[in-house]
């Protein structure tokens, strides 16, 4: 949900209107819109599907499946 910190390493599964912030991580200022695999019909080389631990929702609501956390991140 907008506002959540994200805990782990996940894959969006399915989303609306997500957009994230990941600057803490990246450097990336610009908020980064993230898209759920069941909404996909033809990825593109845009698509982003992932969701980096710590990085902050300020956009919209989905569910993700977590892959990876603490050392493996």
């Amino acid at each position: 949900n907008t506002g959540d910190k994200i805990p782990a390493d996940c894959v969006l599964y399915s989303g609306n209107a997500i957009l994230s912030d990941e600057s803490n991580m990246t450097g990336e200022t610009a908020h980064l819109k993230k898209e759920g695999i069941d909404q996909i019909d033809e990825p593109t080389p845009t698509t982003d599907v992932f969701l980096i631990g710590g990085a902050t929702i300020v956009q919209g609501t989905g569910v993700a499946i977590v892959c990876a956390v603490g050392k493996k991140s």
